[in-house]
């Protein structure tokens, strides 16, 4: 089959040759660029579902916490309820996040099961104690921040690769809301101890339970601490986007546990709502702090797929321009070898027609230049013969 190709359909198929590879390792090398960015864009969706859930969970502890206070102070009731209206509000975003993402993350079951515990908790509010009340409520947030953490690991979050994003990452769905539920859990406990008055065998364990809360949230707003400091070590942005809130985050914490020991070992009685107010300050810190760390991760990831996607285009224009120069070479060496060979066909064809002044131009000085020269040897040799056998045929 090659003997019937041309020399220049012969050098297409070198050129072919050389070009595949080229073009399997591009294919190869934007597929995996494309998983990176499918990766990115998946942690994009967790952390857009991410948001309403965590709405939720704060909405519920602040629930959890006014109801216990409602079963002594009817007051707070009105705002029981205001909590209550937000909650469904809550779960209306959450289920229009998980009707974008079902089919990504399949974490609708969850949802459901989530809503019916609301549901259930709302059905029986008014006939359960503080204990009761504390231990569904304390259901309820356990089972969303379950879905919280399927989210997170169904769309990557947990498993992001970078320094600074897989700290604050582990900061959003780990430590920061850690360190809010014992915050919240210590304003639920403080509600009850100090709107029932603060005395009785009950209200003796409360104190307990918040002088071993005040340790633990001492503990937890260390270990975010380090946490996001991790990730603003190593990013200057994001240490100018979250310093100023984690420091105001730091000075909120710490003042509300000197705050509580203070008024448990003095034995201090203080009015529930006064305590509400004071255990809610750190807690509205701590939200803005996550919000703060959602907005900088969702710009570390954006970052990532903009350049990631720059890349797959410098890739895509480096194959085009390395297969581009392919065959302008290969045009360029075809002509090179072609132009010669076809000049040195038709000088042939004219010496065998008796023109033996036909020029011969080749200058090369490669093998085809020596073909030319041989060429113009044997023209010269064969003018000297066809004279000497006419001056032969003269002398006859």
């Amino acid at each position: 089959m090659l003997k019937r190709l041309r020399i220049w359909q012969k050098f297409t198929l070198i050129a072919i040759a050389f070009c595949i590879p080229i073009v399997v390792l591009a294919y190869f090398l934007l597929i995996e660029t494309q998983k990176v960015i499918d990766f990115s864009r998946a942690e994009v969706d967790g952390l857009s579902y991410l948001a309403p859930l965590r709405k939720l969970v704060v909405d519920v502890s602040v629930h959890r916490d006014l109801a216990m206070a409602a079963l002594w102070d009817a007051s707070f009731k009105e705002q029981l309820d205001k909590v209550d209206a937000a909650i469904e509000v809550d779960f209306k975003g959450a289920q229009a996040e998980d009707a974008k993402y079902a089919e990504a993350f399949g974490k609708t079951d969850l949802l459901k099961e989530l809503r019916q515990l609301w549901q259930s908790l709302r059905a029986n509010m008014a006939t359960m104690n503080a204990a009761q009340s504390l231990d569904q409520h304390g259901k309820l947030l356990r089972a969303a921040m379950r879905l919280t953490y399927e989210i997170g690991n169904a769309s990557n979050l947990i498993l992001d690769p970078d320094v600074d994003s897989y700290y604050l990452v582990d900061a959003l769905i780990f430590k920061i809301p850690k360190l809010h539920e014992e915050i919240s859990q210590a304003r639920a406990i403080g509600a009850a101890l100090y709107a029932s008055g603060g005395q009785g065998e009950d209200n003796s364990t409360r104190r307990q339970q918040l002088l071993a809360l005040f340790i633990r949230i001492d503990d937890a707003l260390n270990q975010h601490l380090e946490f996001i400091r991790f990730a603003v070590n190593f990013n200057a942005r994001t240490k100018a986007a979250l310093e100023a809130t984690l420091e105001e985050n730091k000075r909120e914490v710490r003042g509300f546990v000197a705050y509580l020991e203070k008024k448990l070992t003095g034995g201090e009685t203080v009015p529930a709502r006064d305590f509400i107010a004071t255990a809610t300050k750190p807690l509205d810190v701590q939200q803005a702090l996550w919000d703060k760390v959602a907005d900088e991760l969702y710009r570390l990831l954006q970052v990532r797929v903009t350049t990631y996607n720059r890349n797959r285009l410098i890739e895509l224009a480096a194959v085009a321009v390395a297969l581009a120069l392919t065959m302008l070479l290969l045009s360029v060496v075809v002509r090179a070898i072609t132009r010669p060979v076809a000049h040195l066909a038709a000088v042939a064809d004219r010496i065998s027609l008796g023109d033996m002044d036909a020029t011969i131009d080749v200058d090369s000085k490669d093998e085809i230049g020596e073909l030319g020269e041989r060429f113009r040897r044997m023209q010269v040799s064969l003018k000297a013969a066809m004279d000497a056998l006419e001056k032969q045929g003269e002398l006859d």
